[in-house]
């Protein structure tokens, strides 16, 4: 069971990245590279 509620997860996620525009979601994806490298 626990298995479906993170796949909820994943879909509501993936339906919110679908309503954003592309520009921002760059902007999200260089700022996780950024924390990844501060590591």
């Amino acid at each position: 069971m626990r298995e479906m509620r993170e796949d909820e997860k994943l879909s509501r996620f993936i339906k919110w990245l679908r309503k954003q525009p592309s520009t921002k979601l760059m902007k999200i994806k260089k700022s996780n590279e950024r924390k990844q490298k501060g590591r």
